[in-house]
Formats: C-alpha cells, structure tokens, sequence
C-alpha cells in the first residue's frame, strides 16, 4: 500500500532563505516578519519576499533545496502567494518552476506563471514529473519587465509524494490502552511522550528515568513528570492520546501517582477528561488529591460514561498555587471498556401472550420461544403457516407437531416454567386446528409443576380421535393447591400412526389477582386528599368521611390556590342561601377514654362579598345533633391557609368523628377550602407532610414550558415538615448533586418530561412527594427571540383584577376585592416605593439581547388637573439591571429608557387589563441574572378630590407556589411598626414585608438567548457578599451541614465554617485587604476585600 510522503518548508528569522536553497537577482529573496511588510503570513509570522532596489527586467528567484526524486513519480507542489503591484498598475510576474539545479538556466520547466495582481494570500498548486531519477528542486520568481512592479511574496510551501514503497506506520493508541513509559514502539524519533500524548504548561511533562530523579518506577524504568522550574500557579498537563469512547458506556480509567513535595510545600495532582487537548476542553475533574505528601505509589481509580460518541483524552496534572511545591510523578496509565454482562435473554412473565410472531422471544435459530421445550424430535415446533397452507389465527407463525409414524405417540411440548401463587385461578387460553391425516389425531392440554411428562398431572382438554373446523378456541382455567412453579402441555397422543397435523396459536395465560382490600382510616391518620386509595371511585370524600348539606364538601382545587401537599384538598363552595349548615365529617375512629389526641389541620376562608363562618367539632356520631364544638370564627377572612391545631382527650372509649362545618348565616361567603387533616395520639409522630418544587427558572411564554440552561444546576425545595432524612430521585438523564440534601441542585442536559421524587422519613414513618417537571432545555447554539416570565402558569397564582393585591392603611396586604377600594398595589406604585423589579435569573456568563418588555397593566388611572400640579408630564423608565450582592446593581445598569406616563400608559383610566408593550430604541446587551425595573416620578396619590382618588398605577401580580420570591421593590417609607429601614437600594419584598413572600411581577422581557457557555454557574448556587463596613462575608445557596472554606492567595487557609442553613457568615474585619478564595458547593470563586 502507498503512502503519501510530504516534505514541509517553514520560513524562519535565522535563515535568509530556504535551509539548502539558493537565492538569486538583484533583489534576491529573504525570510522577513510579514506585518513588517503591512502583512499577516499565511501561517506562523514569516513568509519570503524579494526586496529592494525593484529594477526593471528583475528576475529575483528563491530555490528550494535539491531532493532526490524518482523517474516518472509525480511530485506536488502547493505554495500560497500574494502579488501586491506596485506604481502606476504595474505588476510583477508571480513564476514557479523546476529543473536539476539551483541556477536559472537549470530551471528549465515552467510549472505556473501569473501576471495578476493578487492582494490576499492564494493557493497555486502544480505537479512535476522528472523524466529521469536525480536531484532537483523548484524555483520561486518575481519577474518584472518594469521598475517598481511590486512585490511578490510566498508562504506556506508543501511538497508531496506518493511514495512507491510502503512506510512502518507509527504506533497509534486504541483501547483497551496500557501505557507504561518503557515500550520504545510507542515514541516516535526523539518525542519526550508517546505517540498521541501532548504537553501543556509552564514546565511540560516528559518521560524520564525514573532512578534519575531517585525515584523507582511503578512498572519498567521509566516515569512523566513535568520539570522545571516549578513557577507558582503552575497549571503543567499531560494529554492522553485521542480515543474513540461511545455514549452510555463505562471506562475504567487507572494511574499511578506520587507527590513527595518539596520544603514542606505540596502540590496538587488531579485527572480530568476532556473532548480535546487544550485546557478548555478539560474542565470536569474527575479525580483530585492535595494538600498531602505522597512518597509511594498510589493508585488513582474511577469510571467514566461519555455522553456523547467522541474522541476523549485523559488529563494527568501537576498544579500548585506555590512555586517550588515538588513533582508530581505518573505512571501506569490505562483506559478499558468495561464489560458489561451480557443481556439476559427474553423470559415469560404473567401474564402472557404468545403468538409465535415476536423474534425477541427466541434465541439465535431456535425453533420453540426461550423457556418451552419438547419431549422429542417429533414434539411441536414454530413454522410459518404458509408452509402448511394454514392461515394462522394471527400473525405469520403457529405452533405445530407433524404426524406421528408409529403407534402409541406421546410427544409433548412444555411452556416455561412460571410462578403461580395457590388459590389464585388463572385464565388460560389458546387456538387449536386439528387436520386428519390417513387417521385422526389425538391431542390434550395439561398443568404440571416441571416440564416432565410424569409431572403433568391436570387434564385441562382433550381430543381424541377428533379433528377441528378451522381454529377452535379453548378456554380453561387453572388454581393451583400450592404456590410455586408450573407450566402447561400440549400433547400429541394419537394412539394409532398417521394421525395428521396438530396446529396451536395464540397462547395465552393471565391470573385473576385477588382483590385487594379497601383502604380504612385508622388512628394515627393522616388525610391529605391527594392519595387515590383512600377513595372508592365513587364518593367525593376519602373512605369513611360523610358531606351533608345544600353546598356539600367536595375533593378539588381552586385554580389560583395550590395546595398545603400534593394537589387536592377539601373545599366547600360559596353559599347562595343564608343560614347554611354544610358539615364534612371525617370517618369514625376508635379513640381511648383518658388519652390526649392531637388534632390539627390547614384552614383558608378567602370570603366573597361576605366574610365566613367555621366551626370544627367532636362527636360519636356523624350527625350535626351529636357533635361538641372545639374551635369556631365568625364573619373572618383568612388571605393564606392557617394552621389550626388543637388537643382533645376522650372521656370514655368509643368511636368518635369530627366535622368542618361552613355555617354563615349570610350568602356569598365565599370557599371553604381543608387541607392536610391529622389526628394521632399526642406522643405519636406522623410521617412527613408537605410538598416539593422545582426553583424558579425562566419560563416561555410560546411553548409554556421552563426553559433550562444545559447542565445547570437548579435548585431543588422540599417544603416538607418533621422530616429526618431526605432520598431524592429523578427519572431520566436529569442528575441530582447530592440525593440526600434536604434541598440539593438538579440539572438537565436534554429536553423532556422528568418525574422528580423525594422520600422523606422520620420515627412516624416515610411519605413519598412527587414532581413532573417538563422543561426545554436552551440549546448550545442558543435560542432566537422568546419572551419569558419567572411565573409557573399551572402550579403559581394569578391575581386578577378585582384581587389585585393591595397596601392597606395599615401597611397590612389585602388579597381580595381590592377593586376600586384600596389604590397602593404591591405590584405598582403605592405610599411606600415607586420602583420596583423582577429577578430573573441566568447562568453567569450567559448573554441574551432583549428588544422590548410587555406586561399586563391591571389597574390605573392619571391624575391630570390641568393647571393645578398634576400628573399630566410626570415620566417614568424601564432600567435592566445586572445584579451585585444579590440585588440589582443601580450604579452599572445595562439599559434605561424614560418614556412619558401619559404617552405610554394613556391619560384616562382603564376598566379592564390593558397590555402594555414597551420596544426598547436600541437593544440592551444583558449578561447573567438581570432585573427588569419599572422607576415612576412620584405621583399625586391619595388626592382627597370628590372626582378623583389621585394617580395609581397597579400591574400584573403573581405569587409563586415555591415560596421563591422574585419581585424586588426600592422603599423609601417602611410600613409603620416594623423594623425595615430604607437606605436608597431595592431589597426583596419578602425583606420589606413579610406577607409578600413567593410575590413576582408578571413582566416579559423579548429576548435572543446567546450561545450557552458550559463553564458558565448559576449566580444563586454560590453568590458571595461582602456588608457596607467590610466586616463579614455572605456565602448565600448553600445547604445545611455544607462547609465553606476561605483561602488566601498563597494558600492558607483563612477561616473553615460549616453552614446551619441556606447561608453562612464569616467576620473578615481582621483580614487584610486583598483577593481572597471562597470554596463552597464545589466551587472556587475569589473576591476582593
């Protein structure tokens, strides 16, 4: 086989021109630094020009060196040339030639000639065939009839071959891949690593003797190492050869290292694996060891699945903070596939079917499925029925015994062996075609424990001396006396010979499973209303609960108000009459006389036009007349679910129930919603209770699904009481950091429905929470324009116009029929702040580009008194802020446009949501989490007019099922009694008033989302904040137990802290002023005191 042979001339400082070449003319050819010459080479920095004087008839030639070359071969030549011109549209004459000397009269053929001015690099390429073996080599010109014609210059030269004899091919690494340093067919010439391995860093690695550094190697002589000088912040890599991995499959990964340090200064050795090899490409670690001295040998061992088919390499590296930290010592290096167990083959399994059609069901050419067997060669077999002429009851294949030629035949096929449990009947089923040959056949069905005609001891059917009309279906059924094995036989038993064709199909076998028993409610008990075994699929109430009335209790959910757990609860619809009397009573319970129970349950009245009235009460029976009230309001409102708890001891051992009663005398008393009933003894715990939820992420509006950076984490929020430990899970590709975090981080490479689950346990026992979660993930390439939210449409609520949240006198919040009374909306412009934000949050080094916002305004009005100090030219500007300590940073906005209130809102009030789109003049480059502000003058509020309550302005209002809040407000009044203190900056509303937890602004940014960069870490998971006064850090989006770790530059460590929460704080008063290293959630990340 040929190869191809190429000889590559590159043009250096030192050499005035091709090392063995000639030059020639009265400006003869050298190597120069092309931007001297205004110029980029084509490749490195140098290319060749002649130079000055340009005379006229210049005929200036560069000559490669002389190369032996055969008779008939043709040689390629390729060069890039660029032809400048010179003065008055001259040119010269770009030549290439060839001939048997470095002269011009021996460069007798003429390969390429070109007159043209040429002001970009260009490839010319031309082919030499010598007629004779010998020495020759190829000429490069500027020639030029006229003075001044400009340059000509060359870059990038290749000559190539193919080579008539064939060449050793180097050795090249493939897996499985051992490599030890001492197999000399792995090095190529005087190469310092093997074939395939490359070098990165400050003092690159090499293979060494090991004895040379007095050290003796794992395996063999020889060891890598990276040299000197050991310079601080060393980043010294070895690569690994590329080798192709596939996706989903498992490869062990083996080195041997060592580190002795050096001055009591240690290095740090780690392994990553990567798609390339540069440091970009490696930036997952998959193994680390530091801050220790290693004077032996120590095995580094782990697995890695690739995602992706691809070409990998393996990193080996050397890292120090310190300078002089000692070496770091390699050897014994290997990669293997791991091999997996062979699949197992295709088992029968309750209940079955088999047609004889499905080729998974057998094995290679096996003429009966996995698991039957036959008696004899005579027994069935499976073939197609166009081989008999039969059409089989389905498919193309059925089961059939030939006819016997000798009398008394007792050829039996088995089924596979299954487990049947006594007691328990089984259908079984089948068709059957019996065809006379010279006699008729015989033919039976039996069950037995093992595949052993003796074990066959039930007759289900039989035939004898019979045929069929066509298929015949046979049903039987089989109740075995004991549990275990058993399968079924069919029998060919004629008892004379030529007995014909004996044909099966379709065989089938399903038990009749016993009925499971009827959930009852026993003491301790907890109903959640979620729970489908509670439920008799016909009643609207768990098992044993009882509604009376004209607007009984129910099993639902109001739109706009999520669950205390999973997603039901028990609600009571507004009456439309007065004097009601609606009672739920839960089941009947045995309770002990003298013993303290503890009862409790979650509570909301919303109201109507009417505020409500409850009651809760006791009795031993479910009956309005038999029952002791135990907690009752009259005329309330509850805005969110109460928690009620209450106790309750029994005088005398009995069955006892108790009841929610909705009894307002008035009408229009609005729902009456229940969640989350427990009663258990007071010294008994209950197993965990609660919900789980994905944090917020941005959400598109035109599919109406999140939208999730690849890779990302996301955290994860379990609002789960009395738990003691926490095991989450997720079905798919989807990976959760740390399972056993009470909230860990979760992240998605691909785009899909994921079932997230959490079991949580405590001494009461484990529940189990449940989360589908169908997201998009945003490709690599990036998205083009979507317009986004931070609401969740399904599970968050949605104010509406006539609720549309509102500051009381008081400073308290108003949920409910806030229209046209109460005007200081939470989402809008009240009498504590006129600015206000949505946070939206991003990967850090994400980009996006956003044209325009939207958003709904629900209510306002303009206070324009011409003449008398009005509104009528008060601004307002939409600011997009990037976000700093955990906030928006007001002095680095990426974008602010101020716009007329009356010309963009309108100057007269609305009666219904009016959406409002704002196009931005040019638009606004945003990088990570962002905040979208809205910033008003101050407005005439509160004007005591008999025709007007001044401006308001209130926009669209959303609160967040997770509790995450993302609304941000800039107060500059606090809420009369409490501890808030305004100081010019924004701050979360929840911080400002505690009744606006979970709260967002329902604004939608339009935006193009940049390409998504894999290094990039969502800002929440680690954010870091330094106070005004400099005397402590923040550490925010940890998890309890994780610990915190700072380090100064060179290294030490300045302060180690385990965190109770989701944040931790370390005084830094003491600390110099400088960089310092925050490692946290495993990551590093500096900042500056």
């Amino acid at each position: 086989m040929n190869s191809r042979s190429t000889t590559r001339l590159s043009l250096k400082k030192q050499q005035p021109c091709l090392r063995g070449g000639l030059r020639k003319g009265t400006a003869s050819f050298s190597a120069v630094i092309a931007t001297d010459y205004g110029r980029f080479a084509d490749s490195g920095e140098y290319m060749i020009v002649s130079g000055y004087p340009q005379s006229s008839n210049r005929k200036d030639v560069a000559f490669t060196p002389m190369m032996d070359m055969k008779a008939g071969q043709e040689y390629k030549l390729s060069v890039k040339y660029m032809n400048t011109g010179g003065n008055y549209g001259r040119t010269a004459v770009m030549k290439i030639t060839a001939g048997n000397g470095q002269t011009a009269d021996a460069q007798t053929v003429v390969l390429k000639e070109e007159s043209t001015a040429v002001s970009e690099w260009t490839l010319v390429e031309c082919v030499f065939t010598p007629e004779t073996d010998g020495q020759y080599c190829f000429g490069l010109w500027n020639a030029a009839v006229l003075s001044s014609a400009g340059d000509v210059m060359f870059d990038t030269l290749v000559i190539e071959t193919e080579a008539t004899e064939p060449e050793e091919p180097a050795w090249e690494a493939s897996l499985p891949y051992v490599e030890t340093f001492d197999d000399a067919t792995h090095y190529t010439g005087d190469a310092v690593l093997p074939n395939g391995w490359t070098t990165l860093g400050t003092s690159p690695f090499s293979t060494v003797l090991a004895a040379d550094y007095g050290k003796v190697a794992d395996t063999g002589d020889n060891v890598i190492v990276s040299g000197y000088p050991q310079t601080s912040n060393r980043q010294d890599v070895a690569f690994s050869p590329m080798l192709d991995m596939k996706a989903g499959t498992e490869y062990k990964i083996k080195v041997k290292y060592m580190m002795p340090g050096l001055n009591g200064r240690t290095a740090e050795m780690k392994i990553t694996v990567g798609m390339g090899q540069s440091y970009n490409d490696h930036l997952t670690f998959m193994y680390k060891d530091r801050d220790k001295a290693i004077d032996n040998w120590t095995l580094a061992e782990f697995s890695y699945v690739p995602d992706a088919d691809g070409q990998y390499c393996v990193g080996l590296w050397a890292s120090s903070t310190l300078s002089s930290a000692g070496d770091v010592y390699y050897d014994s290096f290997s990669i293997e596939e791991v091999e997996t167990e062979p699949q197992p083959g295709w088992e029968a399994t309750l209940p079955y079917l088999e047609t004889f059609d499905e080729a998974s069901h057998f094995t290679g050419d096996a003429t009966l499925p996995n698991g039957w067997v036959s008696n004899s060669d005579n027994a069935f077999n499976v073939a197609p029925g166009e081989d008999y002429g039969v059409v089989p009851n389905s498919g193309a294949n059925l089961l059939v015994a030939n006819p016997g030629y000798s009398a008394g035949r007792e050829d039996v096929t088995f089924t596979p062996m299954m487990d049947l449990e006594a007691g328990v009947t089984y259908n079984v089923s089948f068709y059957v075609q019996l065809r006379q040959g010279a006699r008729q056949p015989s033919f039976k069905f039996t069950a037995g424990n093992a595949q052993d005609v003796a074990a066959q001891t039930t007759v289900l059917k039989s035939y004898e001396n019979a045929t069929t009309t066509g298929w015949e279906k046979v049903d039987v059924t089989f109740t075995p006396e004991t549990s275990g094995e058993y399968c079924f036989a069919f029998w060919a038993c004629s008892a004379l010979s030529n007995d014909g064709f004996m044909m099966v199909d379709d065989f089938n076998i399903e038990g009749t499973e016993p009925e499971e028993p009827e959930w009852t409610p026993s003491i301790p008990y907890l109903e959640t209303f979620d729970e489908g075994s509670h439920y008799d699929g016909v009643a609207y109430l768990p098992i044993g609960w009882l509604a009376t009335g004209d607007e009984p209790f129910v099993t639902a959910s109001l739109k706009d108000k999520p669950a205390i757990s999973g997603d039901y609860y028990m609600v009571a619809p507004s009456a439309m009459l007065t004097s009601r009397r609606d009672i739920a009573y839960t089941p009947l319970m045995e309770m002990e006389a003298g013993v303290e129970y503890s009862v409790s349950f979650y509570l909301y009245l919303p109201g109507g036009t009417n505020p409500a009235s409850f009651k809760f009460t006791v009795g031993r029976e479910q009956a309005y007349d038999m029952q002791t009230e135990l907690f009752a309001v009259s005329d309330q409102l509850m805005s969110d679910w109460q928690l009620i708890e209450l106790t309750y001891t029994p005088e005398t051992t009995a069955e006892y129930c108790f009841a929610f009663w909705a009894n307002s005398e008035v009408s229009n008393d609005g729902y009456y919603c229940i969640d989350d009933f427990s009663l258990r003894k007071a010294d008994e715990v209950l197993p965990p209770s609660g919900s789980i939820y994905m944090s917020n992420t941005l959400n598109s509006i035109m599919s109406g699904s999140p939208l999730v950076f690849p890779n990302t984490p996301y955290k994860l929020i379990a609002n789960v009481d009395n738990a003691d430990s926490y095991s989450w899970s997720v079905s798919g590709s989807a990976k959760i950091d740390n399972p056993e975090a009470k909230e860990p981080s979760i992240s998605f490479t691909e785009s899909g429905s994921y079932t997230i689950k959490l079991v949580a346990e405590n001494k009461g026992g484990s529940s189990e929470f449940t989360r589908k979660f169908n997201c998009e993930v945003v490709p690599a390439e990036g998205m083009g324009t979507v317009a986004v939210c931070t609401a969740d449409e399904l599970l968050d609520k949605i104010y509406q116009q006539g609720d549309l949240p509102a500051y009381r006198t008081d400073g308290t919040v108003q949920t409910a029929d806030t229209y046209e009374v109460l005007y200081h909306y939470v989402v809008g412009v009240n009498r504590y702040y006129r600015a206000f934000a949505e946070r939206f949050e991003m990967p850090s080094n994400q980009e996006v580009t956003i044209s325009s916002i939207s958003f709904n305004m629900m209510n306002y009005g303009l206070y324009i008194n011409t003449g008398q100090g009005d509104d009528a030219d008060k601004n307002f500007k939409v600011v997009i802020y990037p976000e700093k300590d955990g906030k928006p940073d007001l002095a680095n906005p990426f974008y602010e446009e101020v716009a007329k209130v009356a010309d963009k809102l309108g100057d007269t009030g609305i009666y219904n949501p009016v959406r409002v789109s704002w196009g931005f003049a040019s638009p606004a480059k945003v990088k990570g989490t962002f905040y979208v502000a809205l910033e008003f003058d101050e407005l005439s509020l509160d004007i005591d007019k008999e025709w007007t309550v001044g401006s308001f302005f209130g926009s669209d209002t959303r609160q967040h099922s997770n509790g995450q809040t993302t609304l941000y407000v800039k107060p500059e009044a606090a809420i009369e009694g409490s501890d808030f203190v305004p100081n010019g900056e924004y701050c979360r509303a929840d911080e400002f008033s505690s009744e606006l937890k979970g709260y967002g602004f329902g604004v939608m940014p339009w935006m193009e989302i940049g390409s998504f960069s894999s290094v990039a870490d969502v800002e929440s998971q680690v954010r870091f904040y330094v106070s005004v006064d400099g005397s402590s850090l923040k550490v925010a989006g940890l998890n309890a137990g994780e610990t915190v770790n700072v380090y100064s530059l060179s290294g030490a460590l300045m302060a180690s802290v385990k965190a109770d929460g989701a944040e931790a704080f370390i005084p830094v008063a003491d600390w110099a002023k400088g960089v310092y290293v925050v490692s946290a959630n495993g990551k590093s990340v500096k900042f500056v005191k």
